[in-house]
Formats: structure tokens, sequence, C-alpha cells
């Protein structure tokens, strides 16, 4: 009961809480809204220690998940694992930045101070690791977290050092222990250490995909891919190549590159060994199936391009764990097994199935 009577005691203090905030805003005393909310927190983790210590009630991560979400508490993200770690001398001690960014399982955190500068704070001991000097900071990844200052771009560590020299005028896409890094237009590739993997002479870099470890690479306009090293896998000949849709299909067969030249379409695999011609206004790969249509209609082929169905149909989709292929033709939809036999007749305005 009064756990229960606390929990509506809070509730109406934090409305009047965001009342009194919106007042002091309209009259632009921003000072005393932090001044407010390090009272009201004082307040509630005094409260919250004394049950802890008293009732040791489960109630209580229930309580600082629900109630003690404020942007300044540095450890509203990691609750479970540091609930005891929260004191009132740090509560205080949090409200000198403006902004506190948590990073699951993160030894550090990003701190903006009032100055709009980013830098680095330990945890749980709240020590200042890198004062805040940078314009910006990304999350970490790979070990790397992406900083610049007047428009140069570099990498720290979460030890505060300066691994990548800010030089660049743009660092992105730091996965697999590579960044692509941008200088004069022209971009690269470096590794977590600062070498440099591809030299700056392409147009544009990009991953084909962030599970994947190849890129692809535009020169004069024309694409080709690379792989993490810089061996080439296709030259810069295409026009396009973009992966296959495996969110769509919801399919774990693989990634594959998909080709455009000359308004046509052909498939690849990630090694550069040709699959299919590249003679399709589409194709693409489905539970380890390709699907290609070419002047209106689809057909599909194994992955050695053996052909399963004709180019008869409006719509295929494979379902390779039920042994059947859903169909369209016209306005109508049917079944057909993998030999080619109807399951049901192409005669049905709709088709679905529950598992």
């Amino acid at each position: 009961f009064f756990l229960i009577c606390f929990r509506h005691f809070l509730m109406f203090f934090q409305f009047l809480l965001v009342a009194y905030i919106l007042f002091c805003l309209i009259l632009n005393l921003y000072r005393f809204v932090f001044v407010f909310q390090v009272v009201h927190l004082v307040l509630l983790l005094v409260f919250l220690n004394f049950l802890e210590k008293h009732y040791h009630l489960q109630l209580l991560i229930f309580l600082r998940i629900l109630f003690l979400d404020f942007q300044f508490l540095i450890l509203k993200n990691n609750i479970h694992t540091n609930i005891k770690l929260v004191t009132m001398k740090k509560v205080i001690d949090y409200c000198i930045y403006q902004n506190v960014e948590v990073q699951e399982g993160c030894d550090v955190a990003r701190v903006k101070d009032d100055n709009l500068l980013w830098g680095l704070i330990s945890l749980p001991s709240c020590k200042v690791v890198l004062p805040c000097k940078y314009q910006s900071m990304s999350k970490f990844n790979d070990g790397l977290s992406i900083v610049s200052i007047e428009g140069k771009y570099g990498c720290i560590n979460k030890q505060g050092v300066e691994i990548v020299p800010l030089q660049y005028d743009a660092i992105r896409d730091l996965v697999h222990e590579r960044a692509v890094v941008s200088l004069n237009r022209k971009s690269g590739l470096i590794d977590t250490a600062g070498n440099i993997v591809v030299d700056y002479k392409y147009e544009d870099i990009s991953w084909l995909d962030l599970k994947c470890d190849l890129v692809v690479v535009q020169s004069e306009g024309k694409w080709g891919a690379l792989d993490m090293n810089g061996k080439e896998i296709l030259p810069c000949i295409y026009d396009y190549i973009s992966p296959t849709d495996r969110l769509r299909w919801k399919d774990s067969s693989g990634i594959y590159l998909r080709i455009e030249l000359n308004g046509k379409m052909g498939l690849f695999d990630i090694n550069g060994k040709q699959l299919t011609p590249i003679e399709f206004d589409k194709v693409e790969v489905a539970y380890g199936y390709i699907i290609a249509k070419k002047e209106g209609t689809c057909a599909m082929f194994d992955m050695d391009m053996n052909m399963i169905l004709p180019f008869l149909y409006s719509s295929i989709v494979p379902f390779p764990e039920k042994q059947i292929i859903y169909v369209r033709h016209g306005e109508s939809e049917g079944c057909i097994d993998f030999t080619g036999k109807k399951i049901l007749p192409g005669s049905y305005s709709s088709v679905w199935w529950k598992d």
C-alpha cells in the first residue's frame, strides 16, 4: 500500500514538474529547470535507496526505469547491472553536461557541454577521459568513434587517443574494421589503424551490404566492386551495382550482386562469378532461386540457371520449405510444385495460407 501511494505521489509530482518546466521555458528561466530537476532526482534517489536497503524489493528496478529517464543520468541505459552506482553526488555532477550518450557494452560515455562540444567520460567512475573539444562525435564501432573539428574528420579510440588524424573531408561507414574516407572529392578506404587500404581515386565508395565485406566503387561514372583489402572483384564498367533484396524475401541464402548495364540486369556472386546473362528487365534471388523478368513476364531458375518455370507468369514466389511455388498469371493465382505440376489451378483471385 505504501509503495502504491508513493507511486501515485510521484506521478502527481512529475505532473507538477512538467507544468513548472513549461512555465520556466516560457519565461526563459532555463537554469531553474535544472535546479528543480536535481531536487526532484535527489529526493527520489534517497527514497529508492532507502527501499533498496530495507526491503530489497525487485519493484525498485521498475521504479528506476519508470522514473529515472533523464538525459543526464548516465546509467539509465544500463540500469540492471549498475543499479547501485547512481549517487546523489553523481546526479548533480551530471548536470554540467547538456547531453550524455551511453552505448550498450561500452565503458565510456560521450558527453556534450554547453558549448556544444563533445568529450568522453569513463563508466562507472564518471572521470573525464577526454575533455569536450570535438564538434561532432559518432557512436563507437570497431573500437573507434568518428570526430570532427571545423569540417575535418578523424577517429579516436575509447581512451581518447587520436588514431586517425583530423585531415579528411568526411569519414563514414565504419564497419568490418574499415572506413570510407573522402579527401579532395575523392574516396578511399582506411583500416582502424589509419592505414590506407584503397587509395583516394574513386568518385564514390559504399558498402554493398553491411553484412558483406565488399564495396562498390565509382570511377568515371561507371561502377565496379572491390573486396575489403582493395582487390578488384568487378571492373568499373557497369551502370550500377546493388545487392539482392534479402530483407524483402527474408532470405538467408546469401548476398548477390545485381548488375545493371544498358538498361538490362544480371547477377554475379560475391566472388565475381557471373550467374546470369545481363539481359533481364529485373532479376532477384528468392530463397535460393533466381526470379527473372523479361517483357512483363517472370520465369524461375535454380542457381545454375536451369529453368524451373518458363516466362509465363506475372509474379513468382518460391517457398522451398513447403515445396510450393506461388504463381500469378493475369488476375488469377495458383500454386505449382517444383516439378512443374499444378497443385492449385491458377483460377483463384487470391491464395494464402497460415503456418
